[in-house]
């Protein structure tokens, strides 16, 4: 006589299905938590900012924010660069002459450097409150 295997197995599959069907996203480094881009939200703080021969115009800027908030930083760049977010750790090419929109959500409160990687230049802090 069959102990049921295959009501069991119906069972086990259904579990696994669902399961991955509500499977989370990954995490952000740095201590960022749940945080990323891009998002496809509406943005609570929108920033601008200007690179000049590899450095900010006017020097690097604190961004302050709340933690889930979702974040536009718009760079215009007169040279190709590459912007790096630490938090969220989000990274975008920023092409020369051109305004780049880089997204993300915010994570873990702290303060995070936003940097560029050719020049170096500290753009700012992200404080997330």
């Amino acid at each position: 006589m069959r102990d049921r295997p295959l009501p069991v197995l119906l069972l086990v599959l259904l579990a696994s299905i669902l399961l991955a069907a509500c499977g989370g996203s990954g995490s952000g480094a740095d201590g960022g938590g749940d945080a990323g881009g891009p998002s496809s939200a509406t943005p609570d703080e929108t920033f601008e900012v200007d690179v000049k021969d590899g450095a900010v115009v006017g020097g690097p800027e604190t961004f302050k924010v709340n933690s889930g908030d979702v974040v536009q930083l718009t760079i215009t760049s007169d040279v190709d660069d590459q912007v790096h977010v630490h938090g969220p750790n989000v990274e975008a090419d920023l092409p020369a002459g051109e305004a780049t929109d880089v997204e993300f959500r915010t994570g873990a409160a702290g303060s995070y450097e936003i940097e560029l990687h050719g020049s170096g230049a500290l753009v700012g802090t992200l404080e997330v409150r």
